[in-house]
């Protein structure tokens, strides 16, 4: 059938004014500037002291990892503070206790490996919160110092650990980096750890409470400087017993701190310890109802 002229007129029209209409839906679409609530970015998380306390979760959860197990077993279990005999084969578990008491561990012996993962773990994490924490944020928000300071301590906590245990280990303050580092020299590590514990120091919290229990404070970063410097001339070569003896004192001359009564001694490791004990300079928390794993039950 014929269709007119000015029926087919109609419907061009309709089309360009259909096409015209797109086209400005599709242009404006990009000039939309609308703010993201629902999602944790830095202009909308942290924003204040309690966010700030929040967004350190991932390190003090990654601090618990290994702690009451393979740092326990490998502080004792390599020494003549305990011997793990294999009942029946029970507990031999590959042989890696054997290997702590004869000293013959290697890099596959269990407890090696979760060390190693646990302290690279700690530090990995806290260089990753430092780098998204440390973007521009609002004049208005507050904590983010002492939160950067509570991460760099537990980082050099970290580093602290790997030392201790391996010796020579790579310093990486890159986040997102994948460029392998060489290992530094145990002597380069630990001077590195003091700087990185006096950066943060002052930023630190010298509160100690129920609200600080299990976090970095002053005292818990000067507890840590007394372990270097008593240690240091192994680490180093260079004797430090009096800057050990300073760091204490000043734990000491905080007030906030006692010896337990031997009346009340083991109650420090009862399953309902906590910020109550005067002994605890920095403790990490470990719950049934709020971590996984067999320390779990072991209280601080």
């Amino acid at each position: 059938l014929p269709i007119s002229k000015k029926r087919i007129m109609k419907k061009a029209l309709n089309y360009i004014l259909l096409i015209g209409l797109f086209a400005t839906v599709l242009s404006s679409c990009h000039k939309l500037n609308v703010p993201i609530t629902s999602e944790l970015t830095p202009n909308v998380f942290p924003q204040d002291s309690a966010q700030f306390i929040q967004a350190q979760g991932p390190v003090y959860v990654a601090l618990r990892g290994s702690y009451g197990v393979e740092y326990f077993f490998m502080q004792t279990l390599s020494t003549d503070e305990e011997i793990l005999p294999a009942r029946g084969g029970n507990w031999f578990n590959g042989a890696e206790n054997q290997q702590m008491h004869y000293h013959t561990w290697n890099a596959s012996n269990g407890y090696m490996y979760n060390m190693w993962y646990w302290g690279s773990t700690i530090i990995g994490l806290a260089t990753q919160e430092m780098a998204l924490l440390n973007q521009d944020e609002p004049a208005a928000t507050t904590g983010k110092a002492q939160t950067l300071a509570e991460l760099r301590a537990v980082r050099a906590f970290g580093y602290y650990i790997m030392m201790d245990f391996f010796g020579a280990v790579p310093i990486d303050t890159t986040a997102g980096s994948f460029v392998g580092q060489t290992q530094s020299s145990r002597a380069t590590v630990a001077a590195f750890i003091e700087s990185e514990l006096k950066t943060a120091i002052p930023y630190l919290s010298s509160t100690v409470n129920a609200t600080t229990y299990g976090r970095m404070t002053k005292y818990g970063a000067y507890a840590l400087l007394a372990k270097l410097y008593l240690n240091d001339e192994y680490y180093t070569g260079t004797a430090r017993y009096n800057d050990a003896i300073a760091a204490c004192d000043t734990i000491i001359n905080s007030g906030d701190f006692a010896l337990q009564p031997m009346a009340t001694y083991f109650q420090q490791f009862a399953y309902n310890n906590g910020p109550q004990d005067k002994e605890f300079i920095f403790a990490i928390p470990e719950s049934p109802t709020y971590s996984e794993g067999p320390q779990s039950f072991r209280g601080t």
